[in-house]
């Protein structure tokens, strides 16, 4: 899929693109996708702890940008955490998403929809 992305420059000037979107994904807490482009599965490795697994390795490496969302229905307020879990170069296989409450990011929750974008 492609997004569009502009970007606000300090001299005032907006540069924008097109840029593809090399992973998106909106699955549910118990790891059900609902919907995707490039992903084969999700990984839940507990409350909160979620791997995106890409259906193929995203060519050129590891540039890129990650951006996601969580829609919790219970009225807890958690944050949403995406990374790529390692303390090397990310990976180009596997997202890893956390979700945590905001008083406490020790303490993971699980929302009822959550939803991770790739771009590069």
């Amino acid at each position: 899929g492609w997004s569009y992305m502009a970007v606000l420059t300090s001299d005032g000037v907006t540069n924008s693109s097109y840029v593809t979107s090399r992973v998106w994904v909106n699955f549910n807490s118990g790891g059900t996708i609902r919907a995707s482009l490039n992903v084969s599965s999700i990984s839940v490795y507990g409350t909160g702890n979620f791997g995106v697994n890409f259906s193929s390795a995203i060519s050129g490496g590891y540039n890129y940008a990650l951006s996601g969302q969580e829609r919790n229905d219970s009225g807890a307020r958690p944050d949403f955490i995406c990374n790529t879990y390692t303390s090397g170069d990310p990976s180009t296989t596997q997202i890893r998403v956390i979700t945590a409450y905001q008083s406490n990011f020790n303490s993971y929750f699980s929302p009822n929809q959550i939803c991770v974008c790739c771009h590069g």
